[in-house]
C-alpha cells in the first residue's frame, strides 16, 4: 500500500454544471452522479478564469494568472507561459515524493515549469484510448513505491477547431455516444430558445456524455488495479459551458465551478442563429446590445437576479455598496500586484513612477464616452 493517498484529477474542457448531480434532467451522466453521491458534491465552487490555459494554470498553482504569468491561451500564437519561478503541482508533489503523470490535454506551459514525469499529451477525443493511457499508468504506479498524482485532462465537451460541432462526427472516436432529440432539450435560461441553439445543446450534451463515459473507464483501470480505496478522485471542468453568456465572460455560467465573444464562439451555429435574425434578439434574457457594449461596472443582487439581468451599479440606493466593493477589488488588486489594475483607462503600475513624481489620477471610471465629463461616485 502506498505510504500516502494518490490522487487522481479529472478536468473535463468547458463542462461546467451540464451535468445530472447538478439537476440537468436532461442528461444521463451516471459515472460522475456515482462519484458526487459517494464523495463531495460542490454546489459553490467558482473558476478563477474563465478560459483554458488560465484557469488550469490556477488548478495547477493556486495563484491568479495576473500571479503565475499565465495571462492567456498557451497554444500556437497566443504563447502565454508560466513564470518560470512559479511553484506547480508536479513541481511539489515530485518534491514531496510522488509519482506524477498527465494524460491527454495540457495546454499550460513551458514544460520545465510543469515537469510531469510521464506525459502522454494528445488531443484525442477517444476516450477509451485516455483510460488505457490511465490503466497503463495505474499499472507501472503499483510497480513504484511512491504514491501518484496524475492528471487526466478530456478534450471534450470542447468545440470542434472549425466551431461548427463537439468532436461528434470525429472517426477516431470509438465507442457508442448518447444522442439527444434537439425537441427535448432543456435551454438553459442564459440562452435563447431557437433552433440552432437547440441544435448545439444536442451536439454538446452528447460530447458531456463523452466524458462521463470515459470517466467510468478509468474508474473501472483504478479498481482493476486495486488502487480505488487508497486513490482520492477528483473531478472538474476548467471552466463553462462555450455559449454566448457563459465561456470568457464574469457571468455565473462561465466561472462557477475583454472581447464581448470567445473565438471559440464566433462561428458557432448558435450564434449565427442570433447573427442572422431579422428580428430583435436577446442573449438570455439580456438585450443583445447590452451583451456587446458592457458597462464598466456590473452588480447584481444574486438572490433577486440570479441570471444577472439588472443591472445596479448606477442605482444610488446602492452607491455606498458599490464604492465598497471597488475599495475590496482594488485593495485585492494592490495586494497581488496585478497589473490590471486600471483607473479612467490607464494602468496605475505602468504609471507609477509619474503617480509618485506627483501625477494625480482620477477615480476609474471617470471618463463617460456618452457625456464627457466627471462622473466620480
Amino acid at each position: 500500500m502506498a505510504p500516502k493517498k494518490n490522487i487522481l484529477l479529472v478536468i473535463a474542457d468547458d463542462m461546467g454544471k451540464s451535468l445530472g448531480c447538478y439537476g440537468d434532467s436532461t442528461i444521463s451522466t451516471p459515472n460522475i452522479d456515482r462519484l458526487a453521491a459517494e464523495g463531495t458534491l460542490f454546489d459553490n465552487a467558482f473558476a478563477s478564469t474563465a478560459s483554458c490555459s488560465g484557469s488550469r494554470s490556477v488548478i495547477y498553482t493556486g495563484l491568479h494568472t495576473h500571479q503565475n504569468g499565465q495571462y492567456g491561451l498557451q497554444h500556437s500564437n497566443h504563447h502565454f507561459l508560466t513564470f518560470d519561478h512559479i511553484e506547480t503541482a508536479p513541481k511539489l508533489f515530485q518534491t514531496f515524493g510522488y509519482l506524477t503523470g498527465i494524460i491527454g490535454k495540457i495546454h499550460v506551459g513551458p514544460d520545465n515549469v510543469y515537469p510531469w514525469e510521464v506525459r502522454r499529451e494528445s488531443p484525442t477525443r477517444d476516450v477509451a484510448w485516455v483510460a488505457q493511457e490511465a490503466d497503463s499508468f495505474f499499472q507501472l504506479a503499483k510497480e513504484d513505491p511512491r504514491s501518484f498524482f496524475l492528471t487526466v485532462g478530456f478534450m471534450d465537451p470542447h468545440r470542434d477547431s472549425t466551431r461548427g460541432g463537439f468532436g461528434n462526427g470525429d472517426d477516431s472516436v470509438s465507442g457508442p455516444d448518447a444522442t439527444y432529440d434537439p425537441a427535448k432539450i432543456t435551454v438553459p435560461s442564459f440562452l435563447n430558445d431557437i433552433p440552432e441553439v437547440r441544435q448545439e445543446m444536442a451536439e454538446y450534451y452528447r460530447s458531456v456524455g463523452r466524458v462521463d463515459r470515459g470517466f467510468g473507464l478509468i474508474m473501472d483501470a483504478l479498481i482493476k488495479a486495486g488502487l480505488d480505496n487508497d486513490t482520492l478522485v477528483v473531478l472538474t471542468s476548467d471552466n463553462g459551458p462555450p455559449f454566448l453568456n457563459s465561456k470568457t465572460t464574469l457571468y455565473d455560467a462561465a466561472w462557477k465551478l475583454d472581447f464581448p465573444f470567445s473565438t471559440d464562439l464566433y462561428a458557432s451555429l448558435s450564434w449565427e442563429g442570433i447573427r442572422n435574425s431579422q428580428f430583435p434578439v436577446k442573449v438570455g434574457e439580456r438585450s443583445l446590445e447590452a451583451y456587446i457594449r458592457r458597462p464598466p461596472e456590473e452588480l447584481y443582487d444574486m438572490q433577486q437576479d440570479p441570471r444577472e439581468v439588472v443591472n445596479l451599479a448606477d442605482c444610488p440606493e446602492y452607491k455606498e455598496l458599490l464604492l465598497g466593493y471597488r475599495k475590496e477589488l482594488e485593495d485585492w488588486q494592490r495586494l497581488t500586484q496585478d497589473a490590471w489594475l486600471v483607473r479612467d483607462g490607464v494602468s496605475l503600475s505602468e504609471m507609477q513612477g509619474h503617480i509618485d513624481a506627483g501625477l494625480k489620477i482620477p477615480d476609474r471610471f471617470d471618463f463617460d464616452l456618452a457625456t464627457p465629463g466627471n462622473k466620480v461616485l
